[in-house]
């Protein structure tokens, strides 16, 4: 659909849709990252490289996303809230297809995920503090095995995705910014 506005024809696009199919595209990167990543044994629990990995990801996709639409769905001109919000719905459209791979890829690829983390973690706790008691130590590897079952994996997953993509939106939206000089309201 196009409207002509001083001589010019510009594209008009929903923020919804465009927040979807550029967080769909982010999602699918972020999810192709992390199949590269697991494909070449690059571990988070070992490397940083996975976690800097995802960040970057995150950071490129708000800003680009939002720059498209500024650029050319909204004539050049986006003010903070509205690029704020569209940083925040692609943000959460992304980590919903991200969140729902890693469910999958915890309970059916790599199976023994869950228990790798229950030892990694036991023995990060171990090392920090010899002398924890047996309670205390196998009341937070249950807690953690708790939070890694669906029910909660999956909203934890997306909120903590999409609270990141708060903050990047946060600072993102504050450098593209660009208020219309013709919009006096």
């Amino acid at each position: 659909m196009f409207i002509f506005a001083s001589n010019l024809y510009y594209k008009v696009m929903p923020l919804k849709k465009f927040a979807i199919n550029y967080g769909s595209i982010l999602g699918l990167l972020l999810v192709l990252a992390s199949i590269i990543l697991y494909v070449f044994g690059i571990d988070e629990k070992e490397s940083i490289i996975p976690s800097l990995l995802n960040h970057v990801i995150m950071i490129f996709g708000i800003t680009y996303s939002i720059l498209q639409f500024r650029d050319i769905y909204s004539e050049g001109y986006i003010n903070y809230s509205s690029s704020l919000k569209l940083g925040v719905s692609v943000a959460f459209f992304a980590s919903v297809i991200l969140t729902f791979y890693s469910y999958i890829f915890i309970n059916f690829i790599h199976t023994e995920y869950i228990d790798e983390m229950i030892a990694f973690t036991e023995q990060t706790i171990l090392s920090e503090d010899p002398e924890i008691a047996d309670e205390i130590l196998d009341t937070n590897l249950s807690m953690i095995r708790t939070m890694l079952e669906p029910q909660w994996f999956l909203p934890l997953g997306i909120l903590g995705s999409t609270f990141m993509g708060v903050i990047y939106s946060l600072i993102i939206s504050f450098f593209v910014k660009r208020k219309d000089p013709n919009n006096l309201v």
